[in-house]
């Protein structure tokens, strides 16, 4: 990475607020697993555990789970559309709004659960609702790029959009070591309304990536599946240590700069709300960042990597808690493969 790299800096948008949130737990379908859980079950595979150690440095403790990694789903598994779709349920009812008052959502994914039409549409289309959709897809910053689209067409006329992010990783996830710790699902969203009240908004985002570094996170098989790919288990997640080596120093550089262009104060912030790829990588961005320490949105020991969705569940969180409430500065930063990068300063 460059020092500076290349980045699209987005103007401030006054006049937008929070409505509501929401992180669900499907009902059917999916389940919370513990450490030991996986320990049996990776002994029982003959494979060998995590230590200790390892699991405190990345902070993970639970996870939600539609499928064990590194076996074929069940029939009756949640899908990533079926999650979204009560994702945007939870969304609207916590915000206090009809479905008819929402006029876009925007779906965040990296595990979408078809080859072409858009997860928001399909999700959409579960709860009868007519809307403008859109699916969008970078990494786990995906629902930072949802956050930052939302505002964009707010800004364009829209008075009430919806971002929603799900997460089927397990599905695609590895049975194996690491992997089979860190791999979560779940699902989250937030609801963004043009409002009258005085100070809220976006401050600015700041948008960059790297796409030489595409190869060395995701499953490499490629799309519509071919034999080749499927008979070497090609659609398994495959995460290189060269990516991780090469994304690290982008984790603080997407905050700096989008502070910089706020013109906000690291020490200002009240919420900084990231993608929760591990707490080791969370707490070391806080501090690079000079971000307070409780300010730092840590829910990855009941997500795991749950991917786009982790962010705003993390977002959830910080409102529920009140560190994203009115009069707050929330820092918003992602980071994921392709390598895409993210990070937004909001006024909630």
């Amino acid at each position: 990475m460059t020092e500076s790299p290349r980045a699209m800096v987005g103007r401030s948008l006054e006049g937008v607020a929070i409505l509501g949130t929401a992180a669900v737990i499907p009902e059917t379908g999916a389940r919370l697993v513990d450490n030991d859980e996986i320990d049996h079950l990776l002994t029982g595979r003959g494979q060998r555990t995590m230590s200790a150690e390892w699991l405190a440095m990345m902070g993970v403790q639970r996870r939600l789970w539609t499928c064990v990694p590194g076996d074929p789903p069940a029939v009756d598994a949640a899908s990533t559309d079926s999650m979204l779709a009560e994702a945007i349920e939870a969304t609207i009812a916590d915000a206090g709004i009809d479905r008819s008052d929402v006029d876009m959502v925007v779906a965040a994914t990296t595990t979408t659960s078809r080859l072409t039409t858009s997860m928001a549409a399909v999700a959409t289309g579960r709860l009868g609702m007519q809307c403008a959709t859109m699916e969008v897809r970078a990494g786990c910053a995906s629902a930072a790029y949802g956050l930052a689209t939302a505002y964009a067409h707010l800004g364009l006329g829209a008075g009430c959009v919806v971002v929603v992010a799900a997460e089927t990783i397990t599905k695609v996830a590895p049975g194996t070591g690491p992997p089979a710790y860190l791999a979560g699902d779940g699902a989250a969203g937030v609801a963004l309304a043009r409002t009258d009240t005085p100070g809220s908004g976006l401050v600015a985002s700041w948008l960059s990536g790297d796409g030489s570094l595409s190869a060395l996170a995701g499953p490499p098989g490629t799309l519509p599946p071919n034999q080749a790919d499927l008979d070497q288990d090609r659609y398994r997640l495959v995460m290189d240590k060269r990516f991780d080596e090469a994304a690290a120093p982008w984790w603080p550089v997407g905050p700096t700069s989008v502070l910089d262009a706020a013109g906000v104060r690291a020490d200002a912030v009240d919420a900084l709300v990231m993608n929760q790829a591990n707490r080791f990588r969370l707490v070391q961005t806080a501090d690079k960042v000079g971000v307070p320490a409780d300010a730092l949105v840590d829910v990855v020991g009941k997500t795991a990597n749950a991917g786009a969705a982790s962010m705003l569940v993390a977002l959830d969180r910080a409102c529920r808690t009140g560190r994203a409430g009115p009069g707050s500065t929330v820092l918003v930063a992602g980071v994921g493969g392709g390598l895409c990068a993210a990070a937004l300063v909001l006024h909630p």
